[in-house]
Order: structure tokens, then C-alpha cells, then sequence
């Protein structure tokens, strides 16, 4: 059997796994991603938190992030409305995700700290499937605009976009 010595931030292979002063969850989260990493050459993970659409009915839903094994949930959106499939900036410190508003969609950024919300589009029709590239400058997303649903590039910080499909 294969342990592994855990100290001072690094994985060293072993019979022990001892990390002073943390717990038992952040033991085995620190030990997966040393057995990850040595095994399969994957960064650390288990670092890493996730984010989700929750609600007691299907026309109140927020958005909230925990740690990857669930713990430390925090709500990140406060509407009395649908807002669904988030995703991550990536510099981790925002999620974007799309709110149902009465005839429309939008999509939003809500920051972390500070808190606050954007409205990141806003055109008429729908607004969602929104998708963040890694510079955190542009996002995909689905836009019905012109009456016809279509895949279109954006500028996070600006009105610029491009059409993707026809």
C-alpha cells in the first residue's frame, strides 16, 4: 500500500499523511491532489470550487459556489428569479450566469469582493449559454436579438461582438 507524507505544502511519498493544524477534509482534499498529480500529472483540483443553480421551486433559483466537496456554500445571487448555468471567470473572483426576467433573459457577473452585479447583455430575447474565455475578456454566448437564435462572440467590457452562426 502507498501512503504519502504530506508537510509543508508538499507531497512526498510515504506511510504518513500529516498536514499540522488543518483537518480532516483539507487532508484528503491536499492527498488526492498529490495522488493526482503523481499519478496523472493533474493540477491541484480539489483547491478548486464549484458553482450551481439552487431553489426550493422552478421560479426562484440563485447562484451559489461551495468548496469542491460541498462545504462552505455561499450564495453568490439574490433574485426572485431563475438565474442558471454559471461559470467561473477565470481569475476565479466573479461568476457569470444567466437571469430569467419576465419576457426576457440576461446574462450577469456578479463579483465576489466587492459584491456586485452587471449586466453583461440585455437585448431583447434570449440571452444565455454563456460561456467565458481564459483572458476573461470575451464570452460566447446565445443571443436572439435579430429574432433568430444565434452563437456570438462578445466583448465583456465593451458593446463589441461578432456573429458566429448563421
Amino acid at each position: 500500500r502507498l501512503g504519502y507524507i504530506l508537510t509543508e505544502g508538499k507531497i512526498r511519498k510515504g506511510i504518513q499523511s500529516i498536514i499540522p493544524g488543518a483537518d480532516e477534509r483539507e487532508r484528503a482534499k491536499f492527498l488526492v491532489d498529490g495522488i493526482l498529480n503523481d499519478a496523472f500529472g493533474i493540477p491541484p483540483l480539489c483547491r478548486t470550487r464549484i458553482a450551481f443553480s439552487m431553489g426550493k421551486n422552478m421560479t426562484a433559483r440563485n447562484i451559489y459556489i461551495a468548496a469542491i466537496d460541498g462545504q462552505k456554500i455561499q450564495q453568490v445571487s439574490r433574485f426572485n428569479s431563475l438565474c442558471v448555468e454559471p461559470g467561473f471567470f477565470p481569475d476565479g473572483k466573479s461568476v457569470a450566469y444567466s437571469k430569467y426576467n419576465k419576457s426576457s433573459m440576461d446574462v450577469v457577473q456578479t463579483s465576489f469582493s466587492p459584491y456586485r452585479s452587471r449586466r453583461l447583455s440585455a437585448f431583447a430575447g434570449l440571452n444565455t449559454g454563456v460561456c467565458i474565455d481564459p483572458t476573461g475578456r470575451f464570452m460566447a454566448l446565445i443571443l436572439s436579438k435579430d429574432k433568430q437564435v444565434e452563437l456570438y462572440l462578445k466583448s465583456v467590457e465593451t458593446p463589441t461582438m461578432r456573429r458566429l452562426t448563421h
